[in-house]
């Protein structure tokens, strides 16, 4: 699932990236001359340069990050109250009352 959401959202990214880049770079005045000389230059593929390497990194992202939460087990290990309670359990190891020497 997290494979094809990443395929899908690349789909969206990489044609944006392309023409946010190229404006950017000042190589065209608008939004929609750049689309027009990208699509009149190079057609349709233009927009999706680099596609394969967006997907290749996205997969590869997903696949560590889902390792990594396997990893740290249940959800409720890693949500803000458990780091929290993590920390609370922390400094009770810890006398803070009073400072040493008094």
């Amino acid at each position: 699932v997290g494979v094809c959401t990443g395929v899908v959202s690349a789909c969206v990214r990489v044609p944006t990236s392309v023409v946010k880049s190229q404006l950017q770079l000042q190589l065209h005045d608008s939004t929609f001359g750049c689309l027009r000389e990208i699509l009149s230059r190079s057609g349709p593929a233009g927009l999706f340069v680099g596609f394969r390497a967006t997907v290749l990194l996205d997969v590869f992202y997903a696949v560590v990050q889902f390792a990594v939460l396997e990893q740290l087990g249940p959800p409720r290990l890693h949500s803000i109250s458990g780091f929290f309670m993590i920390i609370e359990a922390s400094l009770n190891k810890f006398d803070l009352s009073r400072p040493k020497g008094l």
